[in-house]
């Protein structure tokens, strides 16, 4: 039966040993598990507002970047970490299963049947294995090592040093009074589920400590601005979406304190942000004419397409790219049918249902922490996202949240101390 009763994997009890230096404590955190799992999700984009506006050369700056967070994460999977309490080859298996038939359809369309993608071979395969497939991997399987101190420590560093690359870039954020935001390494819909991002990651810890709650209250405008010049729907969608599942799914008193928080920050919101700020908002969330509107028209025609290329090849369907737009269809659901068909969606569906149920169960457990319960509303948030954006090579924050709350709803924690005592004493049963 899956389990995911918590204890906290701070305590010494769980990790027993000698008093270490702050030297080494912060060296511990900064290759740690849970760092991993904030840079892995945070850390491109966070970084790449550093070096967005300079006149070096961004594109080697970039690689550096993506380099770099592949070696965090190898570092990560290979310090010792306790094992999940039950296995997860069987749960594992489906998302497995779907991961290798679209790697093989991505293979045989650019390298056998000479498919040209957008974006070039070496980004899609580079930013689909490097920074999806192989995090989500080493992340799940490492699971037990994630401490909420660590992720949320190099969370906190991550949010800063974003927000000192916004104020490097100041004047493209002042130019986008008329047009959206754009920078040179990160477009506009990146940067608004970033500042959503942290804006979720700052409502699910802000009781953790006073430090929090205080940086909550400096930086929830900062990232409304950055969300609102953005100027792109999806983010606005998604991140919200998320919130609201994440408040209707939770349990008791725990609703109050998030609802509070999130009054909190909308009553900062209401004294900071001007009224031309509110009408980029409603305006760019009205917008549906077909005729005026090249997003929606694009979008029409790319959802129709990949629909008629999965009736084309039902089974194991044909193209990764929609071939009138000759780009994913910005919807990652419609694109499994698409480009491998029915059988290879089958398991792609199953590991979609298996996370939903994981994350429903992470959100509604009053034990979970802070970084599991953040996995399972970025799930969410990822889900609703690649709804009406993004493509499958892209999508690294679905894979890395989807398999990190399979593994940690079926894999289990470890159990309440008091409970565990019962258990030894033979008054409960083992979980199966």
């Amino acid at each position: 039966m899956a389990s995911a009763q918590y204890r906290d994997l701070n305590r010494r009890d769980v990790f027993s040993g000698k008093r270490t230096s702050f030297v080494e404590r912060v060296f511990s955190a900064a290759f740690s598990t849970g760092s991993a799992f904030s840079v892995a999700m945070f850390g491109f984009y966070s970084l790449s507002t550093m070096i967005s506006s300079d006149g070096d050369d961004n594109q080697s700056l970039s690689i550096f970047i993506r380099l770099f967070l592949v070696a965090l994460v190898a570092i990560a999977y290979i310090r010792r970490a306790p094992r999940p309490f039950s296995r997860l080859d069987l749960v594992l298996l489906p998302g497995s299963a779907f991961l290798l038939i679209y790697t093989l359809r991505l293979y045989e369309n650019i390298f056998i049947s000479g498919v040209t993608v957008a974006n070039g071979t070496a980004v899609v395969m580079g930013i689909f294995l490097a920074s999806g497939v192989i995090p989500a991997y080493a992340i799940s399987t490492r699971y037990r090592g994630i401490k909420d101190s660590d992720f949320i420590a190099v969370t906190i560093v991550l949010l800063l040093l974003m927000l000192l690359g916004m104020l490097r870039n100041l004047d493209t954020l002042v130019e986008t009074s008329a047009v959206r935001m754009a920078m040179d390494r990160v477009n506009p819909i990146a940067l608004g589920h970033l500042g959503f991002s942290y804006l979720i990651f700052l409502v699910l810890s802000f009781r953790r400590s006073v430090w929090i709650k205080a940086l909550a209250v400096l930086a929830v405008p900062a990232l409304a601005l950055v969300i609102v010049y953005a100027r792109s729907r999806g983010p606005y969608l998604a991140g919200s979406g998320a919130l609201l599942l994440y408040v209707l799914l939770l349990k008791g008193g725990r609703r109050v304190w998030i609802v509070s928080a999130l009054g909190l920050a909308g009553v900062i919101l209401g004294f900071l942000l001007r009224p031309d700020l509110v009408d980029i908002v409603t305006s760019q969330l009205s917008r549906s004419d077909l005729d005026s509107d090249l997003s929606n028209r694009l979008r029409v025609i790319a959802f129709t397409g990949a629909w008629n290329q999965f009736l084309d090849h039902p089974f194991v369907g044909r193209y990764v790219i929609e071939l009138q737009t000759h780009y994913y269809p910005h919807n990652i659901y419609l694109e499994s049918l698409m480009s491998v068909g029915l059988v290879g969606s089958i398991p792609f569906f199953i590991h979609f249902i298996l996370s939903i149920r994981s994350a429903v169960g992470i959100i509604r457990d009053e034990n979970s922490t802070i970084w599991a319960t953040f996995a399972a509303v970025m799930f969410f948030r990822e889900a609703l996202g690649n709804f009406v954006s993004g493509g499958i090579w892209g999508a690294t924050g679905f894979w890395i949240t989807s398999f990190l709350t399979i593994a940690v709803w079926y894999g289990g924690f470890p159990i309440a101390p008091r409970k565990e005592a019962a258990r030894r004493a033979g008054r409960l049963p083992l979980r199966g």
